[in-house]
């Protein structure tokens, strides 16, 4: 009798892990397409071996800037960015952005944006609670941008 051989290859490369919770939430069914590609991108980036650290003690806190997001080399580490977003789109990455943190798969940490430094995100869990009662972003886990949208709500 002949000895079968394993048809599987080893693959080399990092992996995206996400739970099969997530997919099957009605917060990630109610993200777009391209909503869903940045949050993988997102998760992406925890095991990049050219990730930027905010903060060594705390793995969960990650950065997305322009470096990442568009296409450009970063001429520090030779990174090149994924390409998700052009350069002159930004608004597009930004709404993208702030549909993850109002779903709760992200919040923002720090919003550099008055101070001109970069945004610092961390990954929620509160997409477990999207749709029920109680579910609520405080204004500390939003960006400037998603702060102003949702006072003008507030006003109207």
């Amino acid at each position: 009798m002949a000895k079968v051989k394993n048809q599987y290859k080893k693959t080399k490369g990092r992996f995206a892990l996400i739970s099969s919770d997530v997919f099957e939430s009605n917060a990630f069914k109610t993200l777009t397409d391209r909503q869903k590609v940045l949050y993988i991108h997102c998760v992406n980036e925890e095991f990049h071996p050219k990730r930027y650290k905010p903060d060594k003690d705390d793995l969960k806190k990650f950065y997305f800037n322009e470096l990442i997001w568009s296409d450009k080399t970063d001429p520090e580490t030779g990174r090149t960015g994924y390409g998700l977003y052009s350069i002159t789109r930004k608004t597009s990455f930004y709404r993208d952005m702030d549909a993850l943190i109002m779903h709760g798969f992200i919040k923002c940490v720090y919003c550099g944006a008055n101070a001109k430094h970069r945004n610092i995100y961390k990954y929620s869990d509160k997409w477990k609670r999207y749709g029920k009662p109680g579910f609520e972003i405080l204004p500390e886990e939003m960006t400037k941008s998603l702060m102003n949208k949702n006072f003008k709500r507030e006003e109207i």
